[in-house]
């Protein structure tokens, strides 16, 4: 496996794929038959917000994740301090002598900007 293919499939699982079921459960759920308390008070939340104030909230979840992502592959790539961490990481994929790691956190927000000139035609 390649760095590349390790992001583009981090990218894909964690933020498009959990977009994809966030948005599924919280268009399609029934507020009056969820039963836990945290997720009925967001549900019903959600459900008083505008189609473009939803939008905006999944952009916002979206932007928490590729932040989130980036810094976990900062910490991966040596990049980004972890306190009580004087070690470096070392990412490998079965029997591959070369890590993953080293340039992940760069890839990745590449692959981000990328994205986001093509959808807001910066």
């Amino acid at each position: 496996m390649l760095a590349e293919d390790f992001v583009n499939m981090l990218r894909v699982e964690v933020i498009d794929d959990n977009l994809k079921f966030y948005r599924r459960i919280y268009h399609d759920t029934d507020v009056t038959k969820v039963t836990d308390p945290y997720y009925s008070e967001a549900l019903s939340f959600f459900k008083t917000l505008s189609v473009k104030q939803q939008d905006l909230l999944f952009e916002i979840i979206r932007v928490s994740s590729v932040d989130t992502i980036s810094m976990v592959l900062g910490v991966l790539d040596g990049s980004t301090t972890v306190r009580n961490v004087h070690a470096d990481f070392g990412l490998f994929y079965d029997k591959q002598t070369e890590p993953l790691n080293g340039d992940l956190q760069d890839i990745f927000l590449e692959l981000e900007q990328e994205r986001n000139i093509k959808k807001y035609n910066i």
